[in-house]
């Protein structure tokens, strides 16, 4: 008896849930970005909010740089209930409901403030219902913000791009817009990216500039060309297994501190575009911004990716969503 009792508790203990009335409760949040990033921030605002206003009787333990694991590792901690918060993108979670890449359209979101009221309308949190069959639910979107070309020569034009192999992410909209725009798109597993780019394997890659500049790939892509051509979001789920362990209270408390931590989140992401972009000025990276011209020929040249997949993503689908933009 005594054995079956010392391995109860142990599970009780791993799985975050209190084994008295009295214990503090230990939530596990994990995500994947360094601690330079602004996700981490967001997180960290969200660990202070909730142990003060719960006065200690919630912990939070933080699980960042991809200590926990990355994607894959974090939805079956969500699934398992061994973790109780985090998420990816929604090309990485795609494998769940590949018609959320919807998300990854080309040049959806015409602004960031556009992006902003999206992702904090009920609408799209109904994109995600799927997923709450496979044993999770949306806390809220964290943004990485506008994906740009890195790359190793300059591009100014859609002459320029063609044929420069890109790292994207598995998403196949984002891979059909990359190929849409004469590049050739190459998925790589992320820990292999920047090596990849300082021998030349691949020409450049397909990502923000926060995550590019904490990941510091403007030390071996010195040129940057503000497309703008897809916005990540990032998909913050909670493990229904341990939801449903949280009494109303506590639950509302944790989403309260959770919306205030996005907004810390956004804003930085935000405001980063400019004053990351001069550092790495600075640092003899050179940026091109397309003229209204050309910016309208690389849309046009996109302009087919949503007919492309729409096996996977329903042109309904992908009319409403564009509907819901403003």
């Amino acid at each position: 008896m005594r054995l079956i009792t010392t391995a109860l508790l142990a599970a009780a203990l791993f799985l975050g849930a209190p084994v008295c009335a009295d214990a503090a409760i230990t939530l596990k949040a994990a995500y994947t970005n360094v601690e330079e990033h602004p996700q981490a921030d967001g997180y960290a605002l969200f660990k202070k909010l909730v142990e003060e206003r719960s006065k200690g009787d919630i912990k939070i333990e933080l699980y960042g740089s991809g200590k926990f694991g990355y994607a894959d590792a974090i939805m079956q901690g969500l699934q398992m209930g061994v973790l109780t918060i985090g998420g990816e993108t929604p090309g990485n979670y795609s494998v769940y409901d590949p018609s959320i890449q919807v998300l990854d359209l080309p040049y959806l979101f015409p602004s960031y403030e556009a992006a902003e009221r999206f992702f904090l309308s009920k609408e799209a949190f109904d994109l995600t219902k799927a997923f709450e069959k496979k044993g999770v639910t949306l806390l809220g979107f964290q943004h990485l913000g506008y994906r740009t070309i890195f790359s190793n020569r300059p591009i100014a034009t859609l002459e320029d791009a063609k044929g420069l192999k890109i790292r994207t992410t598995a998403s196949r909209t984002e891979i059909e817009t990359i190929k849409s725009l004469g590049m050739n798109p190459t998925p790589m597993a992320w820990g292999e990216v920047y090596t990849a780019l300082q021998q030349k394997t691949i020409d450049g890659i397909n990502i923000d500039i926060n995550l590019a500049y904490v990941n510091k790939f403007h030390e071996v892509c010195k040129y940057v060309t503000l497309s703008n051509n897809n916005y990540a979001p990032l998909m913050i789920f909670v493990s229904n297994r341990q939801w449903k362990k949280l009494n109303a209270d506590q639950q509302k408390l944790i989403k309260e501190a959770f919306d205030e931590s996005l907004a810390l989140q956004r804003k930085i992401i935000f405001d980063n575009a400019k004053v990351l972009q001069k550092k790495m000025e600075e640092a003899g990276v050179k940026f091109f911004t397309l003229s209204d011209e050309e910016l309208a020929r690389w849309k046009k040249a996109t302009s087919t990716v949503g007919e492309t997949v729409k096996d996977i993503v329903p042109l309904e689908k992908q009319e409403y969503v564009k509907s819901l933009i403003k």
